[in-house]
């Protein structure tokens, strides 16, 4: 009887002791779960979100509408810079937000066509623009201000075509100027830093031909110069030699 109980009691230990080791070598809990994508699906099975990291280094969170079409879309990408975008349909009218690594940052809106109609944008050196386009591309406003204080309001056909500009300088300067359908500067009114006005008339090579002003006299002036930009006549009248009362201006707007 005591043999019995001296046996079952070893088993016990024996079992107790491998209980005990197994129990200390089993691998601790994480309670982290590592992927590089993760989708939800609805009970139709399509995707209605997704969160991955792309081959480039970005993380991205991805939310799409019940015909699985893009909604939102959440991410930063390798460089640090971060990304806001939401949408209806596909394409769909949008909304877009951003902050790049280098720290400017700016909001997009989109039309149903999917093409950008606004753009605002705040630059690292303190300048700050609006674009607003029209549904082809080839009309553009541009409103921008320069980090030393000058403001610019543009006309644009097409991005490379300026037809109509106003311009206030930081040097109190300030101006509205008329461009030809190949963008060179033709027309202008001007007030200098002194608050004389101005209007000048420029031929297709951008020279001053015909000017109305003060003149630092005081007294009014009309000007007419040649290709060169020499004075061929002037009222009042002065000596060919002389400066007109209204000097050209030594700089006009940047084609």
């Amino acid at each position: 009887m005591h043999g019995r109980i001296w046996i079952v009691a070893i088993a016990i230990l024996i079992g107790s002791a491998f209980v005990t080791l197994a129990i200390l070598n089993r691998p601790a809990a994480q309670g982290v779960v590592r992927a590089g994508r993760f989708e939800v699906v609805d009970l139709n099975g399509v995707v209605r979100g997704v969160f991955s990291v792309d081959g480039r280094g970005g993380t991205w969170l991805t939310l799409r509408d019940s015909a699985g079409n893009v909604s939102e879309h959440l991410g930063v990408s390798v460089d640090g810079s971060a990304w806001l975008s939401m949408k209806t349909g596909a394409p769909g009218k949008g909304l877009s937000l951003f902050q790049k690594a280098d720290g400017s940052a700016g909001i997009n809106i989109l039309d149903a066509a999917d093409k950008h109609r606004v753009a605002l944008t705040a630059n690292t050196d303190g300048s700050s623009s609006l674009f607003l386009m029209g549904a082809t591309g080839a009309e553009l406003i541009k409103i921008d201000t320069s980090y030393e204080g000058s403001m610019r309001l543009g006309l644009w056909k097409g991005e490379s075509t300026i037809r109509a500009g106003m311009w206030v300088n930081s040097d109190g300067t300030c101006s509205f100027s008329l461009f030809d359908s190949a963008g060179k500067y033709r027309t202008g009114i001007y007030l200098r830093p002194d608050g004389r006005p101005m209007l000048e008339m420029c031929d297709e090579r951008n020279a001053l031909r015909f000017e109305i002003g003060i003149g630092s006299n005081g007294v009014p002036q009309i000007s007419a110069y040649d290709e060169n930009e020499h004075p061929l006549w002037s009222v009042p009248q002065l000596p060919m030699s002389s400066t007109p009362a209204s000097e050209p201006p030594t700089t006009r707007p940047a084609e």
